[in-house]
């Protein structure tokens, strides 16, 4: 249980310092190719301007929604595979 805790909490955490910079990046990659490509600090202060600085926490709910339980079972299983591993080969080692 506390892996599945640890790997949430932490999966989580790494999404909500990244979520703004990934939505930055989402909306500078979205830009048609049609009109002139603005520049990162144009797509900030552009954004910005028209929504306020919540633009940069869009999606954060679903994200967080998604991010801990995906966290959680990738914590636990990497934990649990390393384990076995470790086990496996100390059987070898015995032999």
């Amino acid at each position: 249980m506390n892996l599945l805790v640890a790997g949430g909490c932490a999966g989580s955490i790494s999404w909500m310092l990244t979520q703004p910079i990934d939505v930055i990046k989402t909306l500078v990659q979205s830009q048609s190719s049609e009109t002139k490509r603005l520049s990162t600090m144009d797509v900030i202060r552009r954004q910005h301007a028209l929504e306020g600085p919540k633009f940069l926490l869009k999606g954060f709910g679903a994200t967080i929604l998604r991010a801990f339980p995906v966290s959680a079972v990738t914590f636990l299983v990497y934990e649990r595979s390393m384990q076995l591993m470790n086990s496996a080969e100390l059987d070898l080692l015995m032999q």
